[in-house]
Formats: C-alpha cells, structure tokens, sequence
C-alpha cells in the first residue's frame, strides 16, 4: 500500500481522495471539519468488486473515531484527581484523559482564557477563567458560575479535597477560601507583600499549607519569598527569604533564577517548585534547601529551562508543564528522575484519510508540518512513520490511499 501527500500553502480543510489495494477502482471521498473528533466515510465502487457482490449500485460506510488536535494555543494549566483521570487546558479547551494519559478527548471549549483548573475528585472540579471561578460536577462537560463575592475574576484556584478550597488573583491581594466545598468563601490573609505580585499556594491539609511569592521579573531574575501557615492561612511564617534582603530563620532563601510558576507539597518536608527561565526544583527539607531537576533534558527539549505548573500526586508520581514553546505536558513514575511527555498526544493536527475503520493516515503534529503518521486503532492513537519534504509557510493539508 502507498500513500500520497499533497503539500500547499493554505488553511482550508479539503477532501482527502483515496484508493486502497484491493479496491482499484473504487474512489473514496471523506470530509471533515478541523475541530471533529469523529467523522464518516461514503465508499463508492466503480465497478463490481469480489469482496463487494452488491454490485455497482452498493455503497459503504466506515466509521471511526479519530484523535485530532486543535493547534490553538499553548499548554496550559492542567489537574490530576488520581493517576488515572486528569486534565489540561489548551488555549481555551479542555482536555480530560481517564488512562493516566495515555488517551485524551476534548470536553469543554471556553469563550474565556483559562488560568487555572482544580479537580479534587473525577467528577467535580474548579476553573479560574476571565469568566469567573467556574464549577463542574460532570467531569467539565458543564460549568456554572460560583459566587465568590468580590473576586470576579480570580486567576488561580487550588483544593485539597472536596471540601477545602482556596482561590485567589496572582497579581492582587486578595485570597479567599472555603472548607464547604464552594458554598460560602471567606477572606484569608494574603501572605506577600506589596513587592511582590505573584502568589502560589500549596495545602496539604485544611490547615497546613505554603506559599511562594515572586517579585518583579527581569533578565531571567526574580525574588521569592516562601511562607508556611498552620491555620488555613489566618496567619503566615517566613520559612525561605529572597536572598537578598530577607532570609528565613534558619538563614533559608529560595533560588533567585527564574519566574515563580506553582508549588507543590506532598507532606511537611517533600515540595517542588517550578519556574519560568528557571526550570524545577525540590525540596526535602520543608523548603530549606533546593535541588534541580532536569525536566528538559529528560523531555529532549532544546531550550532553557522552563517549567510551568507542577503537580505530585505521590513521591513517585508527579506531572509537570514544560513551558518551553507551545508547552509540554509530561508525567514521572520515579519521583522526577525521569520523564514523559504525555500531551499534546502523538495525533495529526492536519488532515486524514481512513482507508478503514481501523488503518488510517495523517499529516502534521503539533511542531512539525513535515510528520505523516499512522493509526491502526481506527484514530484511537498513532505513530510517525515518515515526514515529507516542506518551504516555509506550506502546509500539507490533503492526504490519499494509492
């Protein structure tokens, strides 16, 4: 079997024309839209074919689901309830895998830019959008709108559980929280001060929780200052100083490189801290004492360090933004020794073309316009098998079975 690849400069969908072995003769015309996930296929024979005794007259459908990816934006925030379901935004889309991963399916498309998701269980969860802090109890299918009095736009939200919430905007000084899962939100002290206009949170229980504040960013530098609370955040402990006028009692200061991303802690001592131009870090002292990860170098991405937000689920299990780019999604088993890039998915982001329900080519991935892959799962999922010659500004756009 062969394939052919027509390379133009455009951004219109066409129709992909095939033949398959086997078929000589019949023409194969399938149509599709850049946003479907799933799309049908009219196969109509020439002439009369041995595995087709219908006759000339007959007429076929197949049907697959089909990963696509849209290119729109970067990757973004994302959440784990538990190893297996998570989410992650792209631009203003929502993406949810049930697989750790492995499969992603979009679930909601936002009029507004997204700045934060929290999903504490698989079916509930919280988005802090231009919109407002938005809820779901459907897995983000469905959202409405939460009242959180005069915050009308927060940029971040995070929960620990169910129940324990807190949301704030990372360049103002308000901090609200909730221990009734979103009913009513009251005012928390906002730990930083007016130097600083970035603020990360972490809570790994109702009352013990940390935070990380980020001054102004300039040539790869800002200043940070990281706090503890025992009181869900009534009042706040310097643990960390900047380095360069405040310390923490114990002389602690946090690393000057790069802009804060987010924090995470699973327990009183183990954290990470991720930032732009800076990359991630880990502490096993409560914030003491730092040392680097290499999430680039595990990824094989040629750039400086750049995390976005980190999440770990266990001291094992952790996910994290490379925000180098478009940004990468990737997922570790070992505690950050190694990693995985787990989204944007292996999946053509220009056309394709089903030669059945199960065998089907694409064209383009997220970064290269030059990848064709190949689906042997009916779409499910695919591998790049070669890429074609391109010019700048061209795109392969048309795709056909020979």
């Amino acid at each position: 079997m062969k394939f052919g690849l027509l390379i133009v400069s455009g951004t219109a969908a066409l129709a992909v024309i095939g033949m398959a072995c086997g078929d000589q003769g019949a023409e194969k015309t399938a149509s599709f839209s850049p946003s479907a996930t799933s799309w049908d296929r009219e196969v109509k024979p020439s002439k009369v074919l041995p595995s087709n005794p219908a006759g000339p007259t007959a007429s076929a459908t197949i049907k697959a689901s089909v990963s696509r990816l849209s290119t729109t934006g970067p990757v973004g925030p994302f959440s784990f309830a538990d190893n297996g379901h998570g989410w992650v935004v792209k631009g203003k889309a929502l993406f949810s895998t049930s697989n750790g991963g492995i499969d992603w399916r979009l679930v909601y498309e936002s009029e507004n830019k997204i700045y934060d998701v929290a999903f504490p269980s698989t079916d509930e969860g919280w988005m802090a959008s231009d919109g407002g802090l938005l809820h779901t109890v459907d897995g983000g299918v469905h959202w409405l709108t939460a009242a959180t009095g005069s915050m009308t736009a927060p940029t971040a939200v995070v929960f620990r559980d169910r129940q324990d919430g807190w949301t704030w905007s990372r360049h103002s000084d308000k901090l609200l929280s909730t221990a009734d899962g979103g009913s009513s939100w009251t005012a928390a002290v906002y730990p930083c001060a007016s130097k600083y206009d970035r603020l990360e949170i972490a809570f790994i229980s109702q009352a013990v929780g940390f935070s990380a504040c980020g001054g102004q960013p300039s040539a790869g530098i800002q200043l940070k200052e990281m706090f503890s609370t025992s009181d869900g955040g009534q009042s706040w402990s310097l643990i960390a100083g900047d380095g360069n006028v405040t310390r923490g009692p114990s002389g602690a200061y946090l690393p000057s490189e790069g802009y804060l991303s987010s924090i995470s802690f699973l327990d009183g001592e183990t954290g990470w801290l991720s930032t732009s131009r800076g990359g991630l870090a880990k502490t096993t002292d409560g914030g003491l004492s730092w040392i680097q990860v290499n999430l680039d170098q595990a990824l094989s991405i040629q750039g400086e360090m750049s995390a976005g937000k980190v999440e770990f689920l266990s001291t094992s299990l952790g996910f994290a933004i490379d925000d180098y780019s478009t940004g990468v999604l990737a997922k570790t088993d070992d505690g950050g020794v190694t990693w995985q890039a787990i989204f944007p998915p292996t999946a053509p982001v220009g056309p394709i073309s089903m030669v059945s329900a199960q065998l089907g080519f694409g064209a383009r991935v997220v970064g290269d316009p030059s990848a064709v892959l190949r689906g042997l799962d009916g779409g499910r999922t695919w591998s790049q098998i070669s890429t074609v010659p391109h010019t700048t500004g061209s795109q392969a756009y048309a795709i056909s079975q020979i």
